[in-house]
């Protein structure tokens, strides 16, 4: 099961600004990179997380690149294998980079 938190991360950075956007995206990918397991220890998943900007402007962190398909598999499971290494790490670094920074004090 996929569960959307979208609309309260959204909630979460209102009135933001591009910096502390910016600031948060760093952290965040630092934490991710770090907390992320990889199938086979190739640093390959570690290597597509980054920062970019999507449509609306906002920062945003990737884990999934034409080279590296397996990234969701690996945060959040298969039927043969429901809970690898790295299983929910997403999250996971998304709460502490939120306890690292977080300039309105939530």
């Amino acid at each position: 099961m996929i569960i959307d938190r979208t609309a309260k991360a959204m909630k979460f950075f209102e009135g933001w600004t591009n910096e502390e956007l910016e600031i948060f995206a760093d952290i965040f990918v630092q934490k991710f990179k770090t907390n992320a397991g990889d199938f086979a220890d190739t640093g390959n998943l570690r290597s597509t997380i980054g920062r970019d900007r999507d449509a609306e402007g906002l920062y945003v962190a990737t884990g999934v690149d034409e080279n590296c398909g397996y990234g969701v598999y690996n945060e959040l499971g298969t039927s043969r294998n429901p809970t690898p290494r790295g299983r929910g790490k997403m999250a996971q670094s998304f709460e502490e980079a939120k306890k690292d920074f977080n300039p309105k004090g939530r």
